[in-house]
């Protein structure tokens, strides 16, 4: 996150540590699956700030790399790939900040790492051009965009998503977006945020939970992403004030993501706050009942290989993981049959499942 604003840089909150939490995650398995097929591959912070907080932790930037140079596959990582880093911002006093940081850090031959002082803006039009010249093809790229205010242009974010394995996280400063629905000053910025006219109705839509839910909607459908999820960050009175969102076009990436969500916030999926709610939950405590619903009401009756159904789960909130508990409990309870495989059962052998009885139906 960029600007001045100290008071941002000399605090370090939990939801700053669950988006980093939630950034490292994915990148921890975005470097090893995208370097074993390209060449190269980039990750490019459009607000990249200071580098540290005054508490000592550190900022995105020294995550998204640490990331990398602390993976335990580094060294596969980067055999045949080169890894390229773009840190974009625009205060002076913060890029001589995190320059320093980053010169404090050993980087490998096969790293590259530019700071590049300029407004997103420019950067992000440099690049369009060149695409739309047809001059390049955009390597394999991961966005941050994680800005302090919502002045985005949204328009340039969807051209580049119209590249082949381009992804972004979006912080959606929900809070903000939410008091610029009132104020006829800001429908420039809300026009360029959700596409002209987009957001009109959003002020009518209660609660703000439901208002917050539907903007990301139309953020995503500006975006025209095929994959999204987003993660309401909290205040400790429960008051939404960003959002992270993902969007991506590729199913791998949207499973990745969701899988990390959880894996930060097991106790309330899909959202934060400031309390650390989030923590300490069993697996065996998560309601999987809507899950359960779901495919069953698409398969009773019904005989399908395993893999086949997971197209049920995975347009939905739960994990792969979670259903292989439902599957391994309705096959213990007699509720299906699994044939179609050698050996001992395994949810990797992509076995026939014969849909027979409902869970609880009499």
């Amino acid at each position: 996150m960029s600007s001045g604003h100290d008071e941002y840089w000399d605090d370090y909150n939990h939801l700053q540590r669950i988006k980093h939490k939630v950034l490292r995650c994915y990148l921890g398995g975005w470097f090893p699956k995208l370097s074993k097929y390209n060449s190269k591959i980039v990750y490019l912070e459009t607000h990249a700030g200071r580098g540290r907080h005054s508490t000592g932790d550190e900022g995105s930037p020294l995550v998204a790399l640490r990331t990398l140079l602390d993976h335990t596959a580094r060294d596969q990582i980067l055999k045949n790939t080169e890894v390229v880093f773009y840190f974009v911002e625009d205060d002076s006093d913060n890029v001589k900040l995190l320059q320093a940081e980053l010169d404090s850090i050993t980087i490998p031959a096969q790293v590259k790492v530019h700071l590049v002082e300029r407004d997103y803006n420019d950067c992000l039009d440099e690049v369009i051009q060149i695409l739309d010249l047809g001059e390049r093809t955009l390597a394999p790229c991961f966005f941050f965009i994680d800005p302090f205010g919502f002045k985005l242009d949204m328009s340039k974010v969807a051209r580049l998503l119209k590249e082949p394995k381009t992804e972004a996280l979006i912080n959606f400063m929900w809070r903000n977006v939410n008091q610029a629905l009132k104020l006829k000053s800001q429908h420039p910025n809300l026009d360029a945020l959700f596409g002209p006219g987009k957001w009109a109705e959003l002020e009518d839509i209660k609660p703000n939970s439901a208002r917050c839910d539907e903007a990301v909607r139309r953020l995503v459908d500006f975006l025209s992403a095929d994959f999204d999820w987003h993660m309401k960050m909290k205040s400790a009175t429960k008051v939404i004030k960003y959002a992270l969102v993902f969007v991506s076009n590729h199913q791998d990436g949207s499973l990745l993501m969701k899988d990390c969500i959880w894996k930060v916030s097991p106790n309330t999926p899909f959202e934060a706050n400031q309390r650390g709610d989030e923590d300490y939950l069993f697996p065996d405590l998560v309601d999987l009942r809507a899950l359960s619903r779901a495919v069953w009401d698409e398969f009773e009756g019904k005989t399908e290989r395993l893999h086949d159904t997971y197209r049920i789960v995975d347009q939905s909130p739960f994990r792969r993981t979670h259903y292989h508990s439902l599957v391994r409990e309705w096959r213990r309870d007699r509720n299906i049959a699994a044939s179609g495989y050698a050996g001992r059962f395994g949810m990797s052998k992509n076995p026939l499942i014969e849909f027979k009885s409902r869970p609880g139906k009499n």
